[in-house]
C-alpha cells in the first residue's frame, strides 16, 4: 500500500493531480481544497489512501494525516464512497466536517452532490460517536511527518506527539529541531 508520496507536480486535471516521483507518475484523486493553488512543476507531498476495487486501484491524496483519517471515516458509512467523501472534503476542512458531525449539522453535508438528508443523517449517526469523544486532532503537515514518526518510535502516544508538534513554531523546518522542540514540550 502507498501511504505517502513526495515529488514534483507533473499535471493538474479537473479531478486529479499527476505527481512525478523519481520518474514515475502517480495519478491521485484529490479534493478541490488540496488542488487549490497547486502549479505544474511545484514540489508537493501528500498522504495517500490506496483504494482497491474489483476492477481498479485508485489513489487518493490528502494534505494531512487528519484529513486522511476523516476521509477513511466517511467511506465507512453506507452510501458514501470515495468520490462523495472527496466532495465533502472539497466543501469544508477536515476540522469543520468533524465539528459539523459533532453538532449534528446536516446542512453542510447536504450541499455535496449525491448527499441527501437521509445520507447526511446516516453520516452523523454513524460518525458522531467516533468524533464525539475526541478532542479535535491537529492537522499534521507532510513536513512534520518524520518528526511525528520519530516521537512515536520513542514511545509517545499519537495524540501526545500531535499536540507537541502543534506547539512547535512553523518557522522550525528542520526535522531534528522539530523533534527537539516537541520533546521540550513533552518534558
Amino acid at each position: 500500500m502507498i501511504g505517502y508520496l513526495e515529488g514534483t507536480l507533473q499535471e493538474v486535471t479537473e479531478r486529479t493531480l499527476i505527481l512525478n516521483v523519481q520518474g514515475v507518475g502517480y495519478e491521485l484523486a484529490v479534493s478541490a481544497r488540496v488542488k487549490q493553488g497547486k502549479r505544474k512543476g511545484a514540489a508537493i507531498a501528500l498522504f495517500v489512501h490506496t483504494h482497491l476495487r474489483e476492477n481498479a486501484m485508485e489513489l487518493y491524496g490528502f494534505a494531512s494525516l487528519f484529513e486522511r483519517e476523516i476521509f477513511l471515516a466517511l467511506i465507512t458509512v453506507s452510501g458514501v464512497g470515495p468520490k462523495t467523501a472527496l466532495g465533502i472534503l472539497s466543501l469544508a476542512s477536515a476540522q469543520d466536517i468533524q465539528k459539523s458531525v459533532r453538532s449534528a449539522d446536516t446542512g453542510m453535508l447536504t450541499k455535496v452532490s449525491g448527499i441527501g438528508k437521509k445520507t447526511a443523517e446516516r453520516i452523523i449517526v454513524e460518525l458522531k460517536e467516533k468524533f464525539g469523544g475526541k478532542e479535535l486532532a491537529q492537522s499534521l503537515t507532510p513536513e512534520r511527518t518524520d518528526a511525528f514518526e520519530a516521537l512515536i518510535g520513542l514511545g509517545y502516544r499519537a495524540q501526545e506527539a500531535r499536540e507537541a508538534l502543534a506547539k512547535v513554531p512553523d518557522e522550525v523546518a528542520d526535522t531534528t529541531e522539530q523533534i527537539r522542540e516537541a520533546l521540550r514540550q513533552l518534558a
